[in-house]
């Protein structure tokens, strides 16, 4: 699922989930810019020598590679072994990466218990896939014992961050108070700023947003606005 906080295309993939490390090298930006030019073999070969020398960003780029045959051909295991070693040193996107990979058993065997311990450590620091994977398997009680309020947590977490998919669903969950207090307005909010940020989200909540400005009082529609409208000035 693409992110709204990413690039479309696959530059999202294998850039903007790699800046969760701290210092940048030389390696991963050349790597950055050769993709940028089209030169895929070279932005591998980049990424390559940044993770041999311990770049956490590199390695999950080249773990991205591998797991989709960018220049290389498909290997889950080796790219299970890049993630390992960013995830290591604490960046958030490998650790999603290889949470998935634990989860279905690509290039490691399958452990959930390991997988949903990764999806906490990248959640906890702002991972937004990592937050609604969560939230899912907490709902859905896949891997961890289902939890309605820690489902809401998570979605809650990636609705902030700008995940439209979560904004919709913790709409619904406000609106119905399932894993939280029912606040109409707070859902009315959430279903607005949905609403604004693609055309096909606007299409599906228009129905809810219908059926709440017939509840709600004039000015709990006006301060559901005014929430709605600080929040995508805020995330342009």
């Amino acid at each position: 699922m693409l992110l709204p906080t990413c690039r479309d295309g696959l530059l999202a993939l294998f850039v903007c989930v790699a800046w969760s490390c701290a210092d940048a090298r030389a390696d991963f930006h050349a790597g950055v810019a050769a993709y940028d030019a089209g030169d895929i073999e070279l932005a591998v070969a980049e990424w390559r020598a940044g993770a041999d020398e311990g770049d956490a960003r590199a390695q999950t780029a080249l773990g991205n590679a591998y797991s989709t045959g960018l220049a290389v051909t498909v290997d889950h295991r080796v790219a299970s072994e890049w993630y390992r070693q960013a995830a290591e040193q604490g960046n958030a996107a490998a650790q999603y990466s290889l949470a998935l990979n634990y989860a279905a058993g690509l290039g490691v065997e399958k452990n959930l218990p390991k997988a949903v311990e990764l999806l906490q450590a990248a959640a906890a620091r702002h991972e937004v896939r990592a937050q609604f994977e969560l939230a899912l398997r907490y709902e859905k009680g896949n891997g961890v014992l289902s939890d309605a309020r820690r489902a809401t947590r998570w979605y809650l977490a990636a609705a902030e961050q700008g995940h439209v998919i979560a904004q919709m669903v913790v709409a619904e969950r406000i609106e119905e108070g399932r894993g939280i207090e029912a606040d109409l307005m707070a859902a009315y909010s959430w279903y607005l700023v949905a609403s604004r940020r693609d055309e096909t989200f606007a299409r599906q909540v228009a129905g809810a947003l219908g059926r709440l400005e017939k509840v709600l009082a004039p000015e709990e529609i006006a301060r559901g606005r005014d929430r709605a409208e600080s929040w995508l000035r805020l995330h342009p």
